[in-house]
């Protein structure tokens, strides 16, 4: 059936159906090329910051350096239109970004690890903290709902943190079985 289409196309049109259906994608191609770029000079964030768009057979490919890995992600999402199938990002974050989110990772979880250390309600817990931009992550156990309602609010008092991932378990410290020997 495709020949068939083929050779009708090619009568009709003296235009080979592969040429027409290359010509066909490249047009596509275009449009969403200008489609991208559109949303990328409109967008607040990202106007300002020099992207170079290019686009070929459905994979768009974005150049260029922005201002943070936040805005290199939002370009991302902008840049998934309609006639893209996938998105190939080289853009680059401002040079200090990573740097500096990764020093504020780090001062978080150093500053929650002390004030677990310091408190005594947290004698008796396993709690190990690790902080990826900006989330905290929480996992051990701890003994009680009490004591995990507590490490949860001294994350959320806690300057920088932008969200938490709880998987803290409670775990009951079991009563010792005491054992009688009877004769």
């Amino acid at each position: 059936m495709r020949a068939l289409a083929a050779i009708v196309g090619f009568l009709v049109t003296g235009i080979p159906l592969a040429t027409a259906q290359h010509r066909s994608r490249t047009e596509g191609d275009s449009r969403a090329e200008a489609q991208i770029r559109r949303r990328l000079h409109t967008d607040p964030d990202l106007k300002h910051d020099r992207i170079d768009v290019r686009v070929k057979n459905r994979l768009a490919t974005l150049r260029g350096v922005v201002d943070s890995q936040a805005e290199r992600a939002k370009a991302d999402e902008l840049a998934h239109v309609e006639g893209i199938d996938s998105v190939k990002n080289e853009l680059r974050g401002g040079r200090s970004d990573g740097a500096m989110q990764s020093v504020m990772d780090a001062s978080i979880s150093s500053t929650l690890k002390t004030q677990y250390a310091a408190d005594e309600r947290f004698k008796r817990t396993h709690i190990a903290v690790t902080t990826t931009n900006g989330v905290v992550i929480l996992s051990g156990t701890v003994p009680s709902e009490a004591v995990h309602r507590i490490a949860l609010e001294v994350v959320h008092g806690t300057s920088g943190v932008k969200g938490t991932k709880d998987k803290l378990q409670v775990v009951r410290a079991r009563a010792r079985a005491s054992t009688k020997v009877t004769p």
